[in-house]
């Protein structure tokens, strides 16, 4: 798979979260691909159990491409990671399910994104044990095997190089730890190099994973059991989606690993 240089990472990088910091600022603009809760429930399969009673600062921004609950368990008093946080959505359903007892750390690149999450913790009364923090997918600012579970929603296809994220992954859960991972992938190489092409969203597409990537990246990163569970059509009836090769098919994939 043709993968971004360092350079144009980083500007595609800046970029996004540029776009990010936008829907933190106004989700109800006009962007690229879908938000809000009717998304979560309809497009990705999210229980209307789960997304009841969060706070709407949270839900609106909602921007996942897949369902990482679809992907396992969650259990009261585990130490969770929510990898790529944005307002807080994933990490407030996870943090409802490990209670009081566990402790949920939610790390994101857009500062406008966690304040929203910060926001929608407080008025979601579970401020005691879920907290917010600044962080990157490739050095993550958690001691060496200190979670239970790390969850991902639509992070590593913005990153540069995904081994380093993996194995950071794979340093901070403890052994016999899970990784659930909804990321965007693609079925065969796209034929445009991201380099030669200078719309944001096309460009971060023809940097996407293959669907087989993924489970290599987690089995070279030391992860094991690799499967992917489930995939969703996440582009369907957006602007980007519209704008697609009709061979290629942009799609998100979860995945399950084992520490």
């Amino acid at each position: 798979m043709t993968m971004t240089s360092p350079f144009h990472a980083n500007a595609l990088r800046a970029r996004v979260q540029e776009t990010h910091e936008r829907v933190a600022r106004n989700p109800y603009g006009q962007f690229h691909l879908h938000r809000g809760p009717y998304y979560a429930r309809h497009y990705l399969g999210y229980d209307g159990a789960d997304l009841q009673g969060l706070p709407q600062v949270a839900l609106d921004r909602f921007i996942g491409v897949g369902n990482p609950f679809s992907v396992g368990e969650i259990n009261p008093g585990e130490r969770i990671l929510s990898l790529g946080c944005g307002a807080g959505t994933d990490a407030l359903i996870a943090a409802r399910r490990v209670g009081p007892q566990g402790r949920v750390v939610g790390l994101d690149e857009s500062p406008a994104m966690r304040t929203c999450a910060r926001m929608a913790i407080r008025a979601s009364g579970l401020a005691d044990w879920v907290e917010i923090r600044d962080g990157r997918p490739d050095a993550l600012p958690l001691a060496d095997e200190s979670v239970d579970l790390v969850i991902a929603n639509g992070v590593l296809y913005l990153a540069a190089d995904r081994g380093p994220a993996f194995s950071e992954i794979q340093r901070v859960l403890r052994p016999g730890g899970r990784l659930y991972l909804a990321d965007l992938v693609v079925d065969r190489a796209p034929a445009f190099s991201p380099s030669a092409v200078a719309d944001l969203w096309s460009a971060v597409l023809a940097g996407v994973l293959l669907e087989d990537e993924l489970s290599e990246l987690a089995v070279r990163a030391g992860l094991r059991q690799g499967r992917l569970v489930s995939c969703y059509d996440c582009l369907r009836n957006t602007p980007l989606g519209a704008r697609l090769p009709a061979h290629l098919r942009f799609h998100a994939a979860t995945l399950s690993c084992v520490k």
